[in-house]
């Protein structure tokens, strides 16, 4: 039961954080950063479980990953151009 606990006050700040990131910057920097627990998921599967994934995986989460460092670089691209 306090596992349980524990787990929903985690999930409850990992919320709140996200909805406070959200007020304080554009969406898609907040989601090119949330694309990155795919890839921490799977280092935390293999670690902790031995879990190794497919190859279909590997590649599904490479254009996910991709996808969201696209969208980070046209934002840091965009302020670039304002600063310069």
């Amino acid at each position: 039961m306090g596992t349980l606990l524990i787990i929903a006050m985690l999930a409850a700040a990992g919320q709140f954080t996200m909805t406070m990131a959200y007020r304080m910057e554009e969406a898609p920097v907040i989601a090119a950063a949330g694309y990155s627990a795919i890839l921490f998921s799977t280092i935390y599967d293999w670690v902790f479980w031995g879990q190794v994934v497919g190859p279909w995986t590997w590649a599904g989460g490479t254009l996910i990953v991709a996808g969201g460092l696209q969208l980070a670089w046209k934002h840091i691209k965009s302020a670039l151009y304002k600063v310069f």
